[in-house]
């Protein structure tokens, strides 16, 4: 899913992403999601990306990041990814929050009740200040 959301006379790119569970199709996904992005965004636009990538051995973050110049919200923060899943006793890092034009503020893992109870995933929360370009 892919959202443009005008702010400021900034035009920001939001997307949604869902990638599969295996490793071959994750990297076909993310190789035609990196080239639609480059296809459709302009590299000087704010992006916002965020999603479950299922990608809990992080094979996919060095080529996102090299190929898009995006950083994960939670790494940028904390240092590592969060772990969002599952929410009942959360182990894997298969959610993420990518960004760029953008700094970001403030990181969580929402945790307990009632979020727990909403998927099995736990949310993840990211505030981000836009960038003024001059």
């Amino acid at each position: 899913m892919h959202a443009q959301l005008k702010l400021d006379n900034v035009t920001i790119h939001l997307l949604c992403v869902h990638l599969g569970l295996f490793k071959t199709e994750r990297m076909v996904q993310c190789n035609a999601l990196m080239q639609r992005i480059k296809d459709v965004v302009p590299q000087d636009e704010p992006l916002l990306m965020a999603g479950d990538f299922n990608d809990w051995r992080t094979v996919i973050s060095k080529p996102l990041a090299e190929n898009l110049n995006i950083e994960e919200a939670f790494v940028s923060v904390e240092g590592q990814h969060a772990r969002s899943f599952p929410a009942i006793r959360p182990a894997l890092c298969i959610d993420r929050v990518y960004f760029r034009g953008m700094k970001v503020q403030e990181v969580a893992c929402l945790h307990g009740k009632p979020w727990r109870m909403l998927s099995d995933h736990l949310p993840l929360y990211a505030r981000f200040e836009l960038i003024k370009h001059l």
